[in-house]
C-alpha cells in the first residue's frame, strides 16, 4: 500500500514539475530560469560566462558650455509691415546641408511630381543627410571587393548595401489651414496640424480632414467617424485605427489609382504594443527577425518565442512582457516579487546572455520617457541597475545603458555605457543619449561624443533621424550629425512619424515637410 502512496506522490510531483516547467504557474519568491526552457533550436557553442563591466572613456569627456550660442541662432522677428505667407525659392541643388554655423533659414522644395518620377517616395526610414561623395566611396569599396570575389571564385559576392539619398520637401495638402496653432475639438484642444503615425490630420472648424502622409485627402469629416488613431501597428505594420463607440479596428488599404479604403481587422493590441508608447516607425519591434517570433499563452497570459518557418517553440511561456528581436537580441522580463521586473537577454537559441539585476520599468509607469528600453539600438540599450540587502530590499537603484560586444577572441560580454557624472538619461534612440542636467539638455552619440551640448532648454528624442531642440522659446530641427535642418524660428514643431514633420510660426502659419528617400541603384 506504502508503494502505491509513493508512486501516486511521485506522479504528482512529476506533473507538477512539468507544468511548471511549461510556465503554467509561477512560484512566488522564485526567480525561474530561462535555461530551462526544454526546447532548444540550435546547440550552443561553449563560450567564457559573459560578465558585465563597467568601461571608463578613452577619453575625457567634456561639458563645453560656450561653444554654440543658442541665441545666434534665434531668427530674426519679421518686420510687421512685411507680407508673409509667400513660397520659398526652391533649392535648386541636392544637399540641403545645415550646420550649426550656417546663415540663413533652408528653403525646402516643393514634392512635385519630378521628385515622384525620380522615385522619391515618404519614408519612415531613418534620416541622412546626402553626402555624395561618401555615397561614391561607398560603391567603388562594394564593387572592388566583388570583382575581387569573382576573381577568385571561392566565396559567394553579398548583396550590395542598401543606400538612399533623403530629402525634406514641402507639400500644400490643397486645404485651408488655420493660421491657428490649435483647435478646440470634442474631445480635447489639439493642433491644427497634427501628423499621426503615417496620416495627418488637419482641422478646420468643425471638421477633420484626414489625410495620407504627403497630403491627399482621404476622408473629409473624419472626427464624423468617431474613430482615433493608435498608436500601434497590425502585423503588417499598418496604422491601426479604432472605433470610439465600439471595440472595432480598422485599417487603411491604398489602391491604385483610388482613394484606396477601410477595413475591417481581427488585432490585439496586445500585439500591437511595442513595449514604449509612440507613435513608432514600421521597423520599430516589427516582428520575425531572426526567424524568430514572440507569442502569448492563453492560460497564463505569459509571453514566449517561437520560430517563424517552424512554428516550433522555442522559449516556454514564462515572461511577464517580451519583445521582438532586434540586432540578434530578444528582451523579456519576469515579475521578481518586491524587486520589479528583472530583464533577460536571449540569444537565437533562447537562452539569457547576462544574469544580473538589471531591471526594466514597471508595467504601469512606461512612457515615452522610457524610449530605449526592451530593444537594442547600435549594440545598445536602457536599464535599471539595483542593489539588495540580505532580505531582498532594493538599497541601490541607478539607470545604465548597457552595450553589448564581442572581444578580440569573438566571446560576448556586456558593458556599462560611460554617461557624465549627474546627468539623467531622458530618451535613447537612433544611437542618440538625451542627456540632461540642471534643465538644460543635450545629445550624446553611442561613440560617447557630444553632437548637441547641453545647452538647450527643450529637447524631444531622435524619431526617424531627426529631433526637436528649443531655446528661449523658439524651436529647431536637427540631425544626428550636428545639422541643423532649420533655424530657431518655430514656436511648435512635432516629432516626426511617418516621414511627415507639422511646423508653426506664428506670423507665417503652418509648414508641412515630407521626408522623401529614393534608392540608389548600383549598376
Amino acid at each position: 500500500m506504502s508503494n502505491i502512496a509513493g508512486i501516486i506522490i511521485l506522479l504528482g510531483l512529476t506533473n507538477i514539475v512539468i507544468a511548471y516547467s511549461k510556465g503554467e504557474f509561477e512560484v512566488p519568491f522564485y526567480d525561474r530560469n530561462p535555461d530551462n526552457n526544454y526546447v532548444i533550436a540550435i546547440p550552443t557553442n561553449p563560450r567564457e560566462e559573459i560578465t558585465t563591466v563597467y568601461e571608463e572613456p578613452t577619453q575625457p569627456i567634456t561639458n563645453i558650455r560656450d561653444v554654440i550660442n543658442p541665441d545666434d541662432l534665434i531668427e530674426p522677428e519679421p518686420d510687421p509691415g512685411a507680407a508673409h505667407g509667400s513660397e520659398p525659392p526652391d533649392s535648386g541643388g541636392d544637399s540641403q546641408t545645415q550646420t550649426q554655423e550656417t546663415e540663413g533659414a533652408p528653403a525646402f522644395e516643393r514634392y512635385s511630381d519630378e521628385l515622384r518620377r525620380r522615385g522619391f517616395a515618404v519614408s519612415d526610414g531613418v534620416y541622412e543627410l546626402y553626402d555624395e561623395a561618401a555615397i561614391n566611396a561607398r560603391i567603388s569599396a562594394y564593387k572592388t571587393e566583388a570583382a575581387r570575389i569573382l576573381e577568385a571564385g571561392t566565396d559567394p559576392v553579398p548583396p550590395p548595401p542598401q543606400l538612399y539619398e533623403y530629402r525634406f520637401v514641402q507639400i500644400e495638402p490643397g486645404y485651408e489651414i488655420p493660421q491657428t496653432r490649435y483647435i478646440s475639438t470634442n474631445y480635447a484642444t489639439r493642433p491644427a496640424v497634427e501628423p499621426l503615425m503615417d496620416f495627418i490630420i488637419i482641422r478646420s472648424g468643425e471638421y477633420e480632414i484626414l489625410c495620407t502622409a504627403d497630403g491627399r485627402a482621404l476622408n473629409r469629416d473624419f472626427g464624423a467617424l468617431n474613430w482615433e488613431i493608435l498608436k500601434m501597428r497590425d502585423d503588417q505594420n499598418r496604422t491601426v485605427f479604432k472605433s470610439r463607440s465600439e471595440d472595432l479596428y480598422y485599417v487603411y488599404e491604398p489602391s491604385e489609382g483610388e482613394r484606396g479604403a477601410f477595413k475591417g481587422i481581427s488585432f490585439n493590441p496586445l500585439f500591437g504594443s511595442r513595449g514604449v508608447p509612440f507613435m513608432y516607425p514600421s521597423y520599430y519591434g516589427a516582428n520575425g527577425a531572426n526567424n524568430i517570433e514572440r507569442t502569448r499563452s492563453g492560460a497564463n497570459g505569459k509571453w514566449g518565442y517561437i520560430l517563424s518557418d517552424t512554428r516550433r517553440q522555442l522559449v516556454n511561456h514564462i515572461y511577464g512582457g517580451a519583445f521582438n528581436f532586434n540586432e540578434n537580441i530578444g528582451v523579456a522580463y519576469q515579475d521578481s516579487p518586491g524587486r520589479g521586473n528583472r530583464l533577460f537577454f536571449l540569444n537565437a537559441n533562447g537562452q539569457d546572455l547576462l544574469r544580473g539585476d538589471y531591471f526594466a520599468p514597471d508595467d504601469d509607469e512606461v512612457t515615452i520617457n522610457h524610449l530605449g528600453f526592451f530593444y537594442f539600438d547600435h549594440g545598445m540599450t536602457r536599464a535599471y541597475w539595483r542593489g539588495f540587502d540580505i532580505r531582498g530590499h532594493v538599497i541601490v537603484s541607478r539607470e545604465t545603458i548597457l552595450q553589448y560586444k564581442i572581444d578580440s577572441r569573438g566571446y560576448a560580454y556586456f558593458s556599462e555605457f560611460y554617461v557624465p557624472e549627474d546627468y539623467d538619461i531622458k530618451a535613447y534612440s537612433n544611437g542618440m543619449i538625451l542627456l540632461e542636467k540642471n534643465g538644460f539638455s543635450g545629445f550624446m552619440n553611442y561613440l560617447g561624443e557630444w553632437v548637441y551640448q547641453p545647452v538647450y532648454e527643450y529637447a524631444q528624442p531622435f524619431f526617424e533621424g531627426v529631433a526637436v531642440i528649443g531655446h528661449n522659446g523658439k524651436r529647431a530641427l536637427i540631425d544626428a550629425n550636428g545639422n541643423l535642418l532649420t533655424r530657431f524660428k518655430y514656436d511648435y514643431i512635432s516629432n516626426c512619424t511617418g516621414g511627415t514633420v507639422a511646423l508653426f510660426e506664428r506670423s507665417e502659419g503652418w509648414t508641412i515637410l515630407n521626408k522623401v528617400r529614393r534608392v540608389i541603384e548600383i549598376d
